[in-house]
């Protein structure tokens, strides 16, 4: 087998094994760029944890092993431009669906004959749409889809049944795609028949090998057939998500590693804390992994920085494998006593009636944090507003210049269907990929707009574990709680914006 071919085979299976922080997301395209807002496909497969979840669809699943494995850029990242353009194009049909059994059975042959490891498999459907699967040999094929046919992700979480830990990699047999369907197979006809070449589903089939464009495996890939094989390797951190660390605070970085091998495994790790901290362990370690063993290595460093707005990650590799991490944000320390007496006096306020951004106004000004008590205003100020086309749907915002110490809107918490973020593909921490009830802390403000004009705009204060505010159009201030909540939060990438606000970040 060709290197380049065993490259994306090992690439592949690190993303099989990192599969249960890695959920199908299909999310519709940031308009105009034509980039995602949440699939990570420049990230390795060591970027999916329990605290980060590696969202992830069938095109861009199959750029991303491509681009971890041989450091190809996929041309296309779109199914059906995939299908009529990648080169080198192997094997191509289109069905007439009047093919004869006899006809059938000379496809399915000519189809699994020529295949070889790391080819693509193009399907499309009725329709526009369609599906990608990488093939890895031995008559397995990998593909990230929905773990439950016909349960799709989109911007409105609300309608989803499951929200996380759906294991959007699969495993599948070619015999799945070549299988034969006949009156005999019940439901195949009329039921949901998953990418079956002979259902009334599917109507085009290509095979493309963009491998052989490729000069070689990289670096990193070279290690992962190496020294890293059968080693599953991630890292986490004491502050996830939006919460923050001050200075004088111990931050962790936990670094988790699976011997998957059948033997026992050699493990050198070596760690570097992030420029702003100290610390005073040992920055390498070595160990040895019996076969199914996983350990977990603990570094801790004492946040030293002064306003600045978050920590870059540590520098950490595993035998020679880069393990990502992500940025830890910073803010000024406040004491308990404090936040407890914020959110007392913000129930009070919010009892009588008085709308979330004027009561935080007043409270927080009775502390020496001026803001703006407009809803309206201070949304509007945090974006710039560009109508593309005259008509409302192609209105789009664009973040302003991140300023936590002066607009107290939390680094990269804001997001929505109609704000783009052209940086994100060099910046991908610049903007949340999720947002849970974890990444607020008391005294928060959540501010949401239903329309690009701020019209239609809600603010709710987070008290630690409800929100208070208004959730819709004509509502009175009402607490949300548990389902309640969970239920708002998933709705936020589904409204046309949403930002975080810290007031504590002015002091």
């Amino acid at each position: 087998m060709d290197i380049r071919q065993e490259a994306l085979i090992a690439a592949a299976y690190d993303y099989y094994n990192h599969r249960e922080y890695i959920q199908y997301d299909q999310l519709s395209m940031d308009r105009f760029l034509q980039i995602t807002p949440r699939r990570r496909k420049y990230f390795p497969p060591e970027a999916g944890t329990s605290q980060y979840t590696h969202h992830l669809d069938c095109s861009s699943f199959c750029f991303a092993v491509y681009y971890q494995a041989l450091g190809l850029e996929l041309p296309y990242d779109i199914t059906w431009h995939m299908y009529e353009n990648m080169m080198p194009l192997i094997y191509k049909y289109e069905k007439t669906f009047d093919e004869t059994l006899e006809e059938k059975q000379k496809i399915a042959e000519e189809f699994a004959v020529a295949l070889q490891p790391g080819d693509l498999i193009t399907l499309l459907h009725q329709g526009q749409n369609g599906h990608i699967v990488l093939y890895v040999g031995d008559g397995k094929f990998m593909h990230c889809c929905p773990a439950k046919p016909g349960i799709d992700d989109s911007y409105s979480y609300a309608a989803r049944t499951e929200t996380k830990r759906r294991n959007g990699i699969l495993l599948d047999d070619v015999s799945d795609i070549t299988h034969i369907v006949t009156g005999e197979d019940a439901g195949m006809l009329t039921g949901y028949c998953r990418y079956n070449l002979f259902s009334p589903k599917e109507r085009m089939v290509a095979i493309h090998r963009p491998w052989l464009l490729a000069d070689g495996p990289t670096e990193q890939a070279m290690i992962r057939m190496g020294a890293h094989k059968g080693l599953v390797s991630y890292m986490e951190s004491s502050h996830p998500g939006g919460q923050q660390a001050a200075s004088g605070d111990v931050t962790e970085y936990r670094v988790t590693v699976k011997n998957t091998d059948s033997t026992a495994k050699s493990v050198t790790m070596d760690f570097k804390a992030p420029a702003g901290t100290s610390f005073g362990g040992e920055s390498v370690c070595e160990a040895v992994l019996a076969a199914g063993e996983e350990r977990r290595f603990t570094f801790g460093v004492i946040v030293e920085a002064e306003r600045k707005i978050f920590l870059e990650p540590p520098q950490v590799h595993v035998n020679g494998l880069t393990i990502p991490g992500r940025k830890v944000l910073l803010a000024p320390a406040v004491s308990p006593e404090d936040r407890e007496a914020v959110i007392k006096e913000m129930r009070e306020q919010l009892a009588e009636g008085m709308e979330v951004m004027k009561a935080a106004a007043e409270v927080y000004g009775r502390r020496g944090i001026a803001m703006n008590g407009d809803k309206k205003t201070y949304i509007r100020g945090l974006f710039h507003h560009f109508d593309t086309a005259a008509r409302e749907n192609n209105n789009i915002l664009v973040r302003k210049s991140q300023k936590p110490f002066e607009d107290m809107a939390v680094y990269s918490f804001f997001g929505g269907k109609g704000v783009v973020t052209g940086e994100i593909l060099n910046d991908p921490d610049q903007r949340a990929t999720e947002i849970l009830q974890r990444d607020l802390q008391p005294g928060d403000i959540l501010l949401c707009g239903n329309d690009p004009y701020a019209v239609q705009t809600h603010a709710l204060f987070y008290t630690g574990d409800s929100l208070i505010g208004v959730s819709e159009p004509g509502l009175a201030n009402r607490e949300l709680k548990e389902e309640e909540l969970e239920t708002f939060m998933r709705s936020l990438f589904g409204r046309f914006c949403f930002v975080v606000l810290r007031p504590w970040q002015m002091i």
